[in-house]
């Protein structure tokens, strides 16, 4: 099936000869030459692709950006901006308010038809769930941070992983792996399930490796569950004599034998309370940052609280 791409330009020559050369491309495309009535008519027929001129009277692009941006049925789809101003600033403006990709006019077809399909293929990718854990991954968790702070939501990034989980793979092999990164998925499912926590949502990064994005005032009883449950799977991915031992002893390359403690989950949050993220991968990197000091702290099920900026 076709996809199907908006073109928002006032231009209506440049909005239908861009109209026409992509429908020979085989695209479905409609044109929307006037900005102030593009959004109703996007939220009705959800395509697959926006292209958005900046400059155009009543509504901007960049305000339509962040209208689509900000709502909850079609935050999702790509955006690509075209402009007569193509300097730096005005191309980390538009990625600001939410754009994917930028084209300065006047622009070669060629350009804009590989910037149509790399952005449709990216979406593709990011619709893509883990076929472990059936969970969205990294670009769609962007997604999401961005719609919660377009609509200025209080929102918390939990980074979840599984402290001294490489040597374990070492010892167990591949098969284990899987099922330990599928422990924490499921005591993360269940978690949201059985606590009564709203608007959560649980993407995998990869690896041991999640991300749960919930409300601020839910997230501290939600991560020490999961903690929790996860530690109750625990015993089914190690042999009796490394859980009565409480560790495991891996063979380094040059024959020395090293001891580790058994797995446990590592969390690091960060808060959009006191931080104001101009950009969801910000938010993701903070996150990440807070988690490897979580699991330096080499603490079982330890729980690390982020309340102030810091790489940024």
């Amino acid at each position: 099936m076709s996809k199907i791409i908006a073109i928002v330009e006032d231009d209506r020559d440049l909005g239908e000869i861009i109209r026409t050369r992509l429908q020979g491309a085989g695209y479905q495309c409609f044109l929307i030459p006037d900005s102030e009535k593009a959004f109703p008519i996007l939220k009705n027929k959800k395509p697959d692709l926006a292209i958005l001129d900046v400059m155009m009277p009543k509504v901007s692009g960049y305000e339509l950006c962040r209208h689509i941006r900000r709502d909850p049925l079609i935050f999702m789809i790509p955006v690509l901006m075209l402009s007569a101003l193509g300097g730096e600033p005005e191309i980390s403006h538009a990625l600001e308010q939410g754009a994917d990709d930028y084209l300065v006019k006047p622009f070669d077809l060629g350009v804009l038809f590989a910037k149509v399909k790399a952005l449709l293929e990216k979406q593709a990718r990011t619709l893509q769930k883990n076929p472990l854990t059936d969970l969205y991954g990294g670009e769609y968790l962007k997604r999401l941070i961005t719609n919660k702070l377009f609509r200025d939501e209080l929102i918390a990034a939990c980074y979840f992983t599984l402290t001294h989980f490489g040597p374990y793979v070492k010892l167990y092999g591949s098969q284990k792996r899987d099922e330990a990164v599928k422990a924490l998925s499921d005591a993360l499912k269940e978690v949201t399930r059985d606590s009564g926590v709203y608007e959560c949502a649980i993407t995998h990064l990869g690896g041991p490796d999640f991300i749960v994005l919930l409300s601020v005032k839910d997230f501290e009883r939600y991560c020490k569950e999961v903690i929790s449950r996860f530690q109750h799977r625990r015993n089914a991915l190690y042999n009796a004599v490394d859980l009565n031992r409480g560790s495991i002893e891996v063979e380094a390359n040059g024959g020395t034998r090293t001891d580790y403690p058994i797995m446990s989950v590592s969390v690091g949050v960060v808060t959009n309370e006191r931080i104001k993220f101009r950009e969801s991968a910000q938010m993701v990197k903070v996150a990440g940052e807070v988690n490897k000091r979580a699991q330096q702290q080499q603490n079982n099920g330890h729980l690390e609280i982020l309340r102030e900026a810091i790489l940024l």
